[in-house]
């Protein structure tokens, strides 16, 4: 079995924080690496040509992110879009359900099949979930306002894709992810423009920024 890497990349841009904190990686831990240039993408191109795929949330976030560094360099579709991708976080999510039926079972120990989607069934389940929610998680909020805080992160709109950094406000989603909105302003003003035609998201923004 061919085995390539493990490697590192200097990815040609300062590591936030928040990455740091999660992996561990610093940019003085990078800062001798090579970038994802030609050379690399092309013997990493070669090397999962025909592949299989697989990883947890690979779906989502892992091919994405793949497929986004090889265009950088030029290498377009690549993995393939009919590249066989297994994804265990998919799998545990059909084998282990997140809906509001299971986790009335979960959390309130009784069943809520039949009344589901039946609105005041609903709201009322979901009201008891908290409840149980709370019980089950002693180290929790117990005041509004501190499980809003918990709930939103560091969010700046509703669906996420304008997130806090510190005090900067940056965009979380897309190729420009990471940037402060700020350098957005500056150098990518088409980009917000189109944005800007997205219903409800910048006044959302605006309204939790001011």
């Amino acid at each position: 079995m061919q085995v390539l890497g493990p490697h590192r990349f200097n990815p040609d841009i300062p590591i936030p924080a928040e990455a740091t904190a999660i992996h561990g990686i610093t940019d003085a831990d990078v800062a001798t690496c090579p970038k994802f240039g030609d050379a690399a993408a092309v013997e990493y191109m070669h090397f999962m040509q025909d592949c299989d795929l697989h990883g947890f949330n690979a779906r989502r976030f892992d091919v994405l992110l793949i497929r986004t560094e090889f265009k950088r360099v030029g290498i377009l579709n690549f993995p393939p879009l009919e590249t066989a991708v297994v994804d265990s976080f998919k799998l545990f999510c059909l084998q282990e359900r997140r809906d509001l039926t299971a986790a009335v079972e979960f959390y309130c120990g009784r069943s809520h099949e039949g009344a589901a989607h039946s609105a005041l069934a609903d709201a009322k389940a979901s009201l008891e979930v908290l409840q149980g929610q709370l019980r089950h998680y002693p180290a929790l909020p117990r005041d509004v306002a501190g499980l809003a805080a918990l709930c939103a992160g560091q969010d700046i709109t509703a669906d996420g894709k304008f997130q806090w950094r510190g005090e900067v406000p940056v965009v979380a989603f897309g190729r420009h992810a990471g940037v402060p909105l700020a350098v957005m302003i500056e150098q990518h003003q088409d980009y917000l423009r189109w944005m800007s035609l997205q219903v409800g998201v910048f006044h959302d923004m605006l309204d939790n920024i001011t």
